[in-house]
């Protein structure tokens, strides 16, 4: 099933209108200044140790909002190209919740054991590599497995 065969037997004509033109909008001024922004304050949890603790976990809430809501905007991309059921999507959304549960737990203990502060920066390294990683990935079952270790290491700002 192609994509716009999809999209014209499960939306009315409303929805369509307004779904294409979202597709068509160009990246402006302001999405360019959030990105940059984004950077300097990872840049600067990088790289110097002086940051305060709130800094650092609305940085990781804008990684934690972005992963929730990429996927309900990839869905039908994501369904025509890996030709994957909506059930396959169900299991690739809830893979990271789960390995957010799976996560918690983990890194909460190995927190305790080593210290927040370096297993947050390990961490947060982790999770940035994966999220670039999961853009890659072949097939249903690896992008599962993606989302599951994406999930886990993203889960390290709530045991702070």
């Amino acid at each position: 099933m192609k994509y716009d065969e999809f999209e014209e037997e499960n939306f009315n004509v409303d929805t369509l209108a307004i779904t294409r033109r979202i597709d068509n909008l160009q990246y402006g001024k302001w999405h360019l200044f959030v990105i940059l922004c984004l950077g300097y304050l990872i840049f600067i949890f990088l790289f110097n140790r002086k940051m305060n603790n709130l800094s650092i976990l609305g940085v990781t809430w804008v990684f934690d909002g972005y992963e929730v809501s990429m996927l309900s905007l990839a869905t039908l991309d994501l369904q025509a190209d890996l030709n994957i059921s909506s059930i396959q999507i169900g299991y690739i959304a809830s893979a990271y919740l789960i390995g957010c549960c799976i996560g918690a737990l983990f890194f909460g203990y190995m927190a305790s054991r080593f210290g927040r502060k370096a297993l947050f920066s390990i961490t947060l390294l982790i999770y940035l590599i994966s999220i670039i990683v999961q853009s890659f990935m072949p097939g249903y079952v690896y992008l599962l497995a993606c989302r599951l270790f994406t999930g886990a290491t993203n889960e390290i700002d709530e045991i702070n």
